[in-house]
């Protein structure tokens, strides 16, 4: 997960202070929470509260990888 969220970082999707907040957050073997807390990262720095309902729907960032990541 730390390569994805990196991958991330380096194309301007996360700040960098958003990966770390994931990272101190979620141990090594939690990937769900080290993603979602950088998702909660970035939203609430964009100026959001909360996350969109569709964010927990399973396998939603997996489904569209080619769009979401490129």
């Amino acid at each position: 997960m730390k390569k994805l969220l990196l991958l991330l970082v380096k194309k301007n999707i996360i700040r960098f202070f958003d990966f770390h907040f994931s990272i101190t957050i979620a141990k090594e073997n939690e990937k769900e929470l080290m993603f979602l807390a950088s998702c909660v990262s970035n939203f609430t720095w964009k100026g959001n509260i909360c996350l969109p309902f569709i964010f927990l729907k399973k396998k939603y960032f997996f489904i569209k990888k080619k769009s979401i990541f490129k």
